[in-house]
């Protein structure tokens, strides 16, 4: 799974990217209570596949240059969230875009 991104991005570099593709990982906390989530951005499918690196974006909530957060710690409970992670992570990380202004879609 991933994420296509459609709101502009742009590198720490000062490179627009109209579009981008996000790759999610995750994994359960030692506790069991939370999920730790992260997000690489890259310039495309086809970049990540071809085995280059995650870029660094700017986060379009500050006036300076400052670097997008790519790591979340998601409360989490397996009796009412269920087991599947990787659907949890991509919801909750597409959210967080999501309230910053940057739109995607899940990609199966």
């Amino acid at each position: 799974m991933a994420l296509n991104i459609t709101s502009e991005l742009v590198t720490l570099d000062g490179i627009a990217l109209s579009t981008s593709y996000g790759r999610i990982e995750v994994r359960d906390g030692v506790s069991g209570e939370n999920l730790i989530c992260g997000l690489a951005v890259y310039a495309s499918k086809p970049a990540f596949e071809a085995g280059r690196g995650a870029l660094v974006v700017e986060d379009p909530a500050f006036d300076v240059t400052a670097p997008l957060k790519t790591y979340w710690v998601m409360p989490y409970s397996r009796e009412t969230d269920g087991t599947d992670i990787l659907v949890l992570a991509h919801d909750y990380i597409q959210g967080e875009l999501s309230n910053l202004g940057i739109q995607s879609t899940i990609v199966l």
